[in-house]
């Protein structure tokens, strides 16, 4: 597939967003919504459908680890603290379903999932791409809001 069908980087479209690297805290795949936990160390987002910063692990480019390379607990991992504007290829969760203009928030384990709009869901992004994964996440193009 070409490039703009299947990125090989996280971090497509950086308007307003930054990088930062830090500690993980637990295992974080490249794509991964993460947050800081009370040890100040990053792991997967854990909170459903709820507010969050918008940070996505990016891949380590500097070891040559590509986006399905995992980081491990007190590795150190490469973030991007996105702006709205940006686009990045984030993680969706297995099961969900998105089109183009899909509304979506934070799921459990560092995962993107469709907002309920009767719910009331923080909408952080919205899907450039169609996806529906099954048996496994997958990896879906988002601008963040």
């Amino acid at each position: 597939m070409s490039s703009a069908t299947d990125p090989k980087t996280i971090v497509l479209i950086s308007v307003a967003g930054r990088s930062e690297e830090a500690l993980a805290g637990g295992a974080i795949t490249p794509g991964d919504l993460v947050g800081v936990n009370s040890a100040g160390k990053y792991i997967r987002n854990a909170s459903d459908a709820a507010e969050v910063e918008r940070i996505f692990a990016k891949e380590n480019a500097l070891h040559g680890d590509d986006i399905d390379t995992a980081y491990a607990a007190d590795e150190r991992v490469f973030l991007h603290v996105a702006g709205r504007g940006d686009v990045v290829y984030a993680n969706l969760k297995d099961g969900e379903v998105a089109v183009i203009g899909t509304k979506l928030t934070s799921g459990a384990d560092g995962l993107l999932i469709a907002a309920s709009s009767t719910a009331g869901d923080p909408v952080i992004a919205v899907s450039l791409d169609a996806l529906s994964p099954s048996g496994a996440n997958g990896r879906i193009r988002v601008r963040l809001v």
